[in-house]
């Protein structure tokens, strides 16, 4: 599944590309896209052009896109830039294994093979490989997974990031 803003900086196009090839090479997967934005349209063709209507579900804005993402098998995200994708976060907490483009933040909050896979940029093939393996590779899956739920409990819970932000003020009013 993909969640976020249907937009040119989110590579949509790419994961669009790689569902294509995965759709015509497996029967067992279908794809979900959640959000809106500019590129809703283009979308709606590429789709429809290529007879994949039944395959690639858009599903629009949601209002229950965290409960329909802990359903997911796995959240694909393929941006051009990012910062810090609350989306990624939200699959990790769900244990959702999450493969994304290796750009802005993204790499900071995933190591490649441990909690999530990361793909080049601009790069259908790289997603569609990254698919392919953790739907053929179960124990990595589920590794990742597990490890992902470590991570944010870990990293990125609520009361971590309190106490960083709290030592990050403590800092500044210190100064120079």
């Amino acid at each position: 599944g993909f969640i976020g803003r249907l937009g040119p900086e989110k590579g949509i196009i790419y994961l669009l590309e790689a569902a294509e090839k995965i759709c015509r090479s497996r029967k067992d997967v279908y794809f979900a896209l959640i959000g809106e934005g500019i590129l809703k349209n283009e979308t709606e063709k590429f789709i429809s052009s290529r007879g994949l209507n039944e395959r690639i579900i858009m599903l629009g804005w949601r209002k229950d896109a965290t409960l329909l993402l802990s359903g997911m098998d796995m959240l694909l995200l393929p941006s051009l830039t990012e910062g810090t994708p609350m989306v990624i976060l939200e699959a990790m907490a769900s244990g959702v294994p999450v493969i994304a483009s290796d750009v802005g933040g993204i790499g900071e909050i995933i190591e490649d093979a441990r909690t999530g896979l990361l793909t080049r940029p601009r790069d259908p093939g790289a997603i569609v490989e990254s698919v392919n393996t953790l739907l053929e590779n179960k124990p990595l899956a589920e590794n990742i997974s597990g490890n992902e739920l470590m991570e944010v409990e870990t990293r990125f819970s609520a009361s971590r990031m309190s106490d960083m932000y709290e030592q990050t003020y403590r800092n500044m009013l210190k100064g120079p």
